[in-house]
């Protein structure tokens, strides 16, 4: 009797369905409307996070201070505007997260359109065109900010804590290599 109650399983038991507000990740590809709905997420974020924005935390403001093309007429401290940045700059930091958790969605989304058999070959193209030029538009942006930086088209997290930085020439190559996969 304990032999069968230590061998049943329990699993039907403890399995929890999706909230009925999300979907599975495989079947966001599987229909147009989700897929473009992601896409649109992602330049929603590119836009609206501090890498690609056009705020006072984004790239091109930060980046004019740096190099005197506006005047900073704020009341504190601003690093970039006296050349004064240190490896520890907020700003610095924040670039590169924002860079790589987009960079990371844009991944997924190539990976989920190039697995699906949901699509004709134009439309497929085209969103994954629109997904390698953005995945190329910010490393092109960190290699021109940082020099040598890690190159990854992989959703691994575990892979990707222990990649090491790719020397720029060859991530240039890399991101060109996405232009000829289509």
């Amino acid at each position: 009797m304990i032999l069968v109650i230590l061998t049943t399983s329990c699993e039907s038991m403890i399995e929890v369905d999706l909230p009925e507000n999300k979907i599975n990740e495989k079947d966001v590809y599987q229909n147009i409307n989700t897929t473009k709905a992601v896409l649109s997420t992602i330049y929603s974020n590119i836009r609206d996070k501090f890498f690609l924005s056009k705020n006072s935390s984004g790239l091109a403001y930060s980046l004019s201070l740096y190099t005197d093309e506006l005047d900073y007429l704020g009341t504190s401290t601003n690093d970039l505007y006296l050349n004064t940045i240190n490896a520890d700059n907020n700003s610095s930091r924040l670039w590169w997260d924002n860079a790589y958790q987009s960079i990371y969605t844009i991944n997924a989304f190539i990976n989920g359109v190039s697995q699906s058999s949901a699509f004709e070959k134009q439309i497929k193209n085209q969103l994954l065109g629109e997904a390698y030029t953005l995945r190329a538009l910010h490393y092109q942006y960190l290699i021109q900010l940082y020099g040598d930086i890690p190159y990854t088209t992989s959703t691994d997290y575990i892979f990707n804590t222990s990649i090491y930085k790719t020397p720029y020439h060859l991530a240039l190559i890399e991101i060109e290599k996405d232009f000829y996969m289509l």
